[in-house]
């Protein structure tokens, strides 16, 4: 054989290992924006927002309470997708949000979570409104009088 052939051979051998050895897909990467981690709010609907990235586009969320699914939600298939559904919760309590993104490969991201405090805000206790007090403002001007085009000082 000639040497180039060989050489060609060698060539495509290990570039066929290479791409057989790299790394299957990781996934996208996927965040919440809202509710905020930590964040406390008030018992009612409370609106979940994520946003996810993968270079294969975006096909789908899943939003999760607890352990509990709430919704799947599709995606437009772009780079960068975007979801947002609304959860009542029915009572107070801790609850961990989490949402996952799935590409169009079929690769699934790890959970992005928030850990929400829900209806138990502390309420300010009512106080007697603040009666407005007899306060008077004095201003003077000087000079007395201002010819047209001057400046005077309000104190």
């Amino acid at each position: 054989m000639r040497p180039s052939v060989v050489c060609c051979l060698g060539l495509l051998a290990v570039g066929l290992v290479l791409v057989g050895c790299a790394t299957p897909a990781q996934g996208p990467t996927t965040w919440l924006d809202r509710p905020l981690d930590g964040s406390a709010l008030p018992l009612g609907p409370i609106t979940v927002q994520a946003h996810a990235s993968d270079s294969d586009g975006v096909a789908s969320f899943e939003f999760f309470v607890d352990d509990a699914s709430l919704v799947t939600a599709s995606a437009d298939g772009g780079r960068l997708a975007q979801a947002t559904v609304e959860w009542n919760p029915i009572e107070a309590g801790t609850y961990t949000i989490r949402a996952r993104s799935t590409d169009g490969q079929g690769n699934a991201s790890s959970d992005a979570t928030s850990v929400v405090t829900v209806g138990l805000l502390s309420t300010a206790s009512p106080t007697a409104p603040l009666e407005p007090q007899g306060v008077e403002i004095i201003f003077f001007v000087e000079p007395d009088a201002i010819p047209a085009g001057e400046c005077a000082m309000l104190r």
